[in-house]
């Protein structure tokens, strides 16, 4: 994995995906949970619009180096929590009903961009 692969992993893990996954174990994360997610980053994008409109310091100042999550930026972060999430979905694809989970009350705040090793995100949607 390059050097700014494993950045841009990395931060999207940091900023996005640990701070809102953290607590759901990966055997209980649902859709309902990553669309709350993204959803916290749309609010998010227009709190920040309203408070540098705003005209009040104080606001203005609380969100002065922050930046708004655009829609590609969105989308790479997608690929990297569907990066991450791969070798787990695979391997609970071919355990066999009944059989050990191991591993499957591992939550969400275990998620490292060393987890995807030298996968790259593909730009397949699904």
């Amino acid at each position: 994995m390059s050097r700014n692969m494993y950045r841009s992993y990395e931060s999207h893990v940091r900023l996005y995906l640990r701070p809102h996954l953290a607590t759901v174990r990966r055997d209980r994360l649902r859709v309902g949970h990553l669309d709350a997610m993204f959803e916290a980053s749309v609010e998010r994008n227009e709190q920040i619009a309203e408070y540098r409109a705003s005209g009040d310091p104080r606001k203005i100042e609380a969100v002065k180096w922050q930046r708004p999550v655009g829609p590609t930026s969105l989308h790479r972060i997608k690929e990297t929590l569907r990066a991450i999430l791969r070798p787990a979905v695979d391997q609970g694809l071919r355990r066999r009903p009944g059989s050990a989970t191991t591993g499957s009350s591992t939550t969400c705040s275990s998620l490292s961009p060393m987890a995807v090793h030298c996968t790259r995100p593909t730009s397949r949607t699904g």
